[in-house]
C-alpha cells in the first residue's frame, strides 16, 4: 500500500521554455497548498514516487510518459489549448484534462488581439515597410472603427473578451462559435451558415479556435476568396487554422491587404519562412498568452481542491 501523499507532478516538454519554470511554479504553489507534495519530472521522480501522483500540470509531455503513473486521475495544461496532448497515443484512459483559463491570461491575449487589429486597422503593415525603406508616403485612410468589420472566430472565454474589448472601442464586431453565446452589442452566430457570414462580412478576421478535429486549414483558398478584397487576418489562436501557402498567395495578389500573426503551423517559425520577411505580415514569437505561474497557481490549485471534493470541474476538455 503506498502511503505518500497524493502529489501534483510538473510535466514539461524537457526542450521547451516551460521546462525551465518548475521551481517558479513550486514558490507559488507550495504557498498556496503547502499540505501537497509537487514534483518536477523527471529528476524528482523515481521508480516510487509514480503511484502518489494524482494530479499533472503538464505541458507537451513526451509521448508515452503520462501513461508511467497508474494512479493519475486528473491533467491540467499549462495553456489555453489541450492539443499538445492530442498526439499522445497512450494516453491514459479515464483522466480527466482541464484547459488553463485565469484572468491575466485571458486579459493577454484579449490585449495583444486588439493591438493587432488595431495594427491592421491603420495600416502598419504596410508604414512599418515604408520605414524599412526610408519611404515618407501618406495614403488616404479617413476609415474609423464604426467602418471596419471585424469577425472574430471562436467564442470561448478569450474570444468573448476580445469580443468585448473590440466592441468598446466602436468596431462592428461578429463572433462565431460551436455553441450559441449571447454578448450585448455583438453579433453572434453559429452554424455553418453563420460560418459564411463571418469570412464574407469580416474586413478583419480574428482567429481564436483551438486546433479540433474541423479546425485544421479552416482558412484555405475558398474561405479567403470568400473575404473582401483587402481584409486583414490575425491569429492568435493555432498555427494550423491557417493554410499557409494559400495565405501567402492571398498577400502577394493584394486580396489580402495584411496579416499579423503570432502562432504557425510550424513552430519555431523556420528561418525560411516567408513570413519573416514578408512586406504585409507581422510576426510575433507565440507570446500572445505566456502563461504567469503566480496567478495560474490559484487556478491551479483551485480545481485541484474541486478533485479532492469531487466536485464538479471547470473547463474540462473533450475528447479525453
Amino acid at each position: 500500500m503506498n502511503d505518500t501523499p497524493d502529489t501534483l507532478l510538473y510535466l514539461a516538454d524537457p526542450y521547451s521554455q516551460e521546462a525551465e519554470y518548475g521551481e517558479t511554479w513550486r514558490e507559488h504553489l507550495s504557498r498556496l497548498a503547502p499540505d501537497i507534495p509537487f514534483r518536477v519530472w523527471p529528476d524528482e521522480v523515481g521508480d516510487g514516487d509514480a503511484a502518489a501522483v494524482r494530479w499533472a500540470l503538464v505541458w507537451a509531455p513526451p509521448e508515452g510518459v503520462l501513461a508511467g503513473f497508474p494512479n493519475l486521475e486528473l491533467v491540467i495544461s499549462m495553456g489555453a489549448g489541450t492539443d499538445h496532448l492530442h498526439g499522445d497515443s497512450a494516453f491514459p484512459s479515464g483522466v480527466k484534462v482541464v484547459r488553463m483559463v485565469e484572468p491575466t491570461l485571458t486579459q493577454k491575449v484579449a490585449e495583444h488581439a486588439v493591438m493587432s487589429v488595431l495594427m491592421a486597422h491603420r495600416e502598419l503593415p504596410m508604414y512599418l515597410d515604408q520605414q524599412r525603406r526610408r519611404e515618407w508616403v501618406q495614403h488616404e485612410n479617413f476609415m474609423v472603427a464604426a467602418d471596419r468589420r471585424v469577425g472574430v472566430l471562436g467564442m470561448g472565454p478569450i474570444g468573448m473578451a476580445i469580443s468585448e474589448k473590440l466592441r468598446d472601442l466602436g468596431f462592428p464586431v461578429t463572433g462565431w462559435s460551436r455553441t450559441p453565446r449571447e454578448i450585448d452589442g455583438v453579433l453572434a452566430l453559429q452554424g455553418p451558415v453563420g460560418l459564411d457570414v463571418v469570412f464574407a462580412e469580416s474586413d478583419i478576421l480574428v482567429l481564436v479556435l483551438p486546433n479540433a478535429p474541423g479546425t485544421r486549414h479552416i482558412l484555405d483558398v475558398g474561405r479567403l476568396v470568400q473575404m473582401p478584397r483587402g481584409a486583414s487576418v490575425v491569429n492568435v489562436g493555432r498555427g494550423t487554422l491557417i493554410d499557409e501557402p494559400a495565405l501567402l498567395s492571398a498577400l502577394n495578389c493584394g486580396h489580402i491587404a495584411s496579416a499579423v500573426l503570432d502562432v504557425y503551423d510550424e513552430e519555431p517559425l523556420p528561418a525560411e519562412s516567408r513570413f519573416w520577411d514578408h512586406p504585409r505580415v507581422i510576426v510575433t514569437p507565440h507570446i500572445a498568452g505566456l502563461t504567469n505561474p503566480r496567478t495560474a497557481s490559484e487556478y491551479v490549485v483551485a480545481q485541484v481542491r474541486r478533485h479532492q471534493r469531487g466536485e464538479e470541474l471547470l473547463y474540462v476538455a473533450e475528447g479525453f
